[in-house]
């Protein structure tokens, strides 16, 4: 009564006995009332003589038809009709009649029909998935000899589960032993990894004791061995988790590993085969959701597609929220609907402060238009960061973007529009050149661009940066000359190529001024009076500084990696006269350098 299947093997004795055929009706009526699979073997028989009851078959039911109610042989008869009907098996045409050949034929049918029943449960409204299923399944080469890992990568709420769940039911009917853990990360913060263990352990055979992590490796070992295992691991937070659950040896060769997780380093760490990173769903994707959460088809009827779209436009592509939100409002009156879209609304436009940093997943940042007043953008050691939607060029209120440590190429020219800026941090970015909009940025107070190994020129309108006070292009190797700089600059390092420098007299603000592996440059021109600090590391060539002695302020001189400087007439002549004059003294520190200072004082060394 409770079975999934049903298998009747019907046989030239079959109909003799009444157990036999009582238990077929009953299966064929479970069959219509409970969609229960009914698979017949036609066992040395053929279906039409099933079908017509011929030969003994006959002779059996006649039998029956002396002791038995004529309703109940007729309902035999109707019974032996309807599952010769049924698509099934015939022994003697399978292998030329062989039986061991019939039973693996027969188990992998029922495994394959019993997939549905172990699957695990994804949304029905699901937008986009093919395409991805397609891509990752392209990726399997099934004459691989090993154990797959493929991983799932993205920010939260952006799909993974759901994709793996969809990928895990496709992989499932192929493999012997299923194991799906969810919600890893967070079971591991409550219980531990011991938790996740018993887990993985108990969805493969009884539960077990486990009383430490040695033991929980032993018995995973143990229940995977020799088998050819699917397993999904959910949410995995850090790659050293990895090692007491999962390994490429403990399971059969052919297995196939799933992992998702917010950190591609988790999957660079385990040695995925294939990493697949899930972006945001594009605005037309994101509707298609929506409607189907909130309306139940498709698209938003005429009346609702206003503030559909105006709804989507705020969620950012993320499947999560556009889901909860689309629940939320189905069968919800209009008067909801528009004190929704309001408070979403606020939430989006008082957002002051948004900090994506070390997302490793974010590969281009989301439509950021909704975020009227937003003043701090935080993207640093976003490695995988390559693109910045053009809504960027819309944050009129933002006054500090950070971009340190991202794969950013380019800025485009819609940077220009951000007139309330002041700190734009681009350090170690792949930046080729600086695009001449960002002339236009009047506020701009500190521009830093240190280690952008791959720029090659400053764009000439740098000098109308009227508010600029740091400019930092130390160790921008590629950097071939600087043009004209701004007039109040207080803070300025430099790595360039060129044989000269512009004038530096005219930085009458000028308090500290660091040269870096400007290997060409033979002579400084006149140095501005107001300098500070000065250090000069690096510059192999440099053999004058043609007013050193006018530099009255100078607290802090620094010569590293620079033989003919120090030894040349004008540092010593500083030495004779000036030092004595600041009151600086003279001492040796790292890699040799050269340093007069007036009193003990730590200064960053040069990045590498």
């Amino acid at each position: 009564m409770q079975s999934t299947i049903s298998i009747s093997i019907i046989s030239e004795n079959y109909v003799s006995s009444k157990w036999c055929l009582r238990e077929l009706v009953q299966m064929l009526k479970c069959k219509r009332s409970k969609g229960q699979k009914v698979l017949p073997i036609f066992y040395k028989v053929e279906p039409h003589q099933v079908r017509h009851l011929t030969g003994r078959l006959r002779k059996a039911i006649d039998a029956h038809k002396k002791n038995t109610e004529e309703m109940v042989v007729k309902e035999w008869e109707e019974a032996l009709k309807e599952v010769s009907s049924l698509k099934g098996w015939e022994s003697e045409k399978i292998d030329n009649g062989h039986e061991g050949t019939l039973v693996k034929i027969v188990v992998t049918k029922v495994l394959s029909e019993l997939k549905g029943t172990f699957q695990l449960i994804v949304p029905q409204q699901l937008v986009g998935i093919d395409d991805h299923i397609e891509h990752i399944m392209s990726l399997i080469d099934a004459k691989f000899n090993g154990t797959w890992i493929i991983g799932i990568y993205g920010m939260g709420g952006i799909g993974k589960t759901t994709l793996a769940k969809v990928l895990y039911n496709k992989f499932f009917g192929q493999f012997e032993i299923h194991s799906f853990v969810a919600d890893c990360q967070e079971a591991y913060q409550r219980k531990g990894i011991k938790c996740l263990q018993r887990q993985l352990i108990s969805s493969v055979g009884s539960p077990c004791d486990v009383s430490n992590v040695d033991k929980g490796i032993h018995l995973i070992k143990s229940r995977f061995a020799h088998k050819k295992a699917l397993i999904f691991l959910d949410d995995i937070g850090d790659s050293a988790h990895l090692k007491y659950l999962v390994d490429r040896n403990w399971s059969k060769v052919g297995s196939i590993i799933i992992i998702t997780t917010r950190n591609k380093d988790v999957l660079d760490q385990a040695s995925a085969n294939h990493t697949y990173q899930l972006n945001e769903l594009s605005f037309d994707q994101s509707l298609i959701l929506f409607s189907r959460h909130a309306f139940q088809k498709d698209y938003p009827p005429s009346d609702y597609e206003d503030i559909s779209r105006d709804v989507v436009s705020i969620t950012g592509g993320l499947p999560l929220a556009i889901e909860v939100i689309g629940s939320f409002l189905c069968r919800k009156r209009e008067n909801v609907w528009k004190d929704t879209l309001k408070k979403l609304k606020k939430i989006a436009t008082e957002l002051k402060v948004l900090t994506l940093s070390k997302c490793q997943f974010l590969k281009r940042t989301p439509d950021l238009s909704t975020f009227k007043r937003l003043e701090i953008l935080k993207l640093e050691n976003c490695e995988n960061l390559e693109e910045l939607h053009p809504s960027i060029g819309n944050l009129a209120s933002l006054i500090k973007l950070n971009l340190r440590r991202t794969s950013i190429m380019k800025l485009s020219e819609s940077i220009g529009n951000l007139q309330s800026l002041r700190v734009l941090d681009i350090g170690k970015t792949g930046i080729t050149e600086l695009p001449d909009a960002i002339g236009t940025m009047a506020k701009l107070q500190k521009l830093k661009a240190e280690c952008c190994r791959k720029l090659e020129q400053v764009p000439s309108n740098i000098c109308k940066l009227i508010s600029l006070k740091e400019l930092h292009l130390n160790l921008c190797k590629k950097l071939q000359e600087l043009p004209e700089l701004p007039p109040n600059l207080t803070k300025l390092s430099i790595t360039c190529q060129g044989q000269s420098l512009p004038h530096l007299s005219q930085l009458t603000l000028l308090e500290m001024l660091t040269l870096n592996g400007c290997c060409q440059l033979e002579c400084v021109p006149e140095l501005p009076i107001g300098l500070s600090l000065l250090h000069i590391w690096n510059c192999g060539k440099l053999k004058a500084l043609t007013n050193l002695s006018d530099l009255k302020h100078l607290q802090n001189f620094q010569i590293m990696e620079s033989p003919s400087l120090e030894g040349s007439p004008d540092v010593s002549n500083f030495r004779r006269t000036q030092m004595r004059e600041l009151g600086l003294k003279e001492s040796r520190g790292l890699m040799r350098s050269l340093i007069f200072k007036r009193s003990p004082r730590w200064f960053p060394r040069p990045e590498d």
